[in-house]
């Protein structure tokens, strides 16, 4: 068995940014756009949240009342990763993993501001280019039926930068992958186990405290992006259906009138 370790060529964070006040719509891919960490990280008011290119956040408004609510909006953040499998021809891939490296994040569990750690999940993705992530491959997964990629319930990402997890794909995601075996693109989306993954339009912090008339709640993590020192790696072990370089003849012979015999 022999195997090959790969990096990402593309890598980005699709998000839904509009703050929809309807987490289904958010989920679904109403408002789409696309960008870095640095545009995840809300400020202002003297308020600030660690970065995450993972995960739901909410913004909590209270309204006039009376009687006085808490109004939700969503934002929703998919990390995308492509990885280029190698032309090897006659091979079947056994097994793979991908290893995911922290790139820090902080959590707050009291005030207004709160923000809270969640776990990942492999799915199946595509991207309309492969040689790029824009803002309409958010809703290229199909949340009403989505392909694993791993069968753990939920992928712990550490909050300690450069820490990494490793996890093993699924037999779906081996299918995919021995259908690129002789050069192609394994497209997958990282997403939000607890919420985005889930169905589960409830995020952690739902509330204004005091006389404030606004919070955010963040349930995410934030990963190395491609193109960093621990941006995400596939490892892939694979066997050949011929074994090169040797020929065994037990019995007769072989006659070569002319050329050669190569592998």
């Amino acid at each position: 068995m022999a195997s090959t370790v790969i990096g990402t060529t593309v890598g980005n964070t699709a998000r839904h940014n509009s703050e929809q006040e309807n987490f289904a719509a958010a989920r679904g891919g109403v408002g789409e756009a696309v960008g870095g960490d640095a545009a995840q990280t809300p400020s202002g008011g003297g308020n600030s949240l660690s970065a995450m290119n993972v995960g739901l956040r909410v913004d909590n408004v209270k309204d006039g009342g009376p009687p006085i609510q808490v109004l939700q909006s969503y934002s929703i953040l998919r990390y995308f990763m492509v990885f280029p499998i190698p032309n090897i021809g006659g091979i079947t891939v056994d097994s793979a993993t991908i290893k995911l490296t922290s790139a820090g994040y902080t959590t707050v569990g009291s005030g207004n501001n709160r923000y809270f750690q969640s776990k990942g999940k492999l799915v199946a993705g595509t991207l309309a280019d492969e040689s790029t992530v824009a803002a309409g491959d958010y809703d290229s997964i199909n949340v009403s039926s989505l392909t694993n990629y791993d069968d753990t319930s939920g992928i712990t990402i550490s909050a300690t930068a450069d820490e990494s997890v490793t996890t093993t794909l699924n037999s779906a995601a081996l299918t995919k992958i021995n259908t690129l075996t002789s050069g192609g693109n394994f497209v997958i989306c990282l997403m939000e186990y607890e919420h985005d993954h889930q169905n589960n339009g409830t995020g952690s912090w739902q509330n204004v405290l005091g006389s404030a008339t606004t919070s955010r709640g963040l349930d995410g993590f934030h990963i190395a992006e491609n193109g960093e020192s621990n941006e995400p790696e596939l490892a892939i072990n694979y066997t050949l259906s011929y074994q090169p370089g040797t020929i065994k003849l037990t019995s007769g012979k072989i006659i070569l009138s002319s050329g050669k015999i190569a592998h």
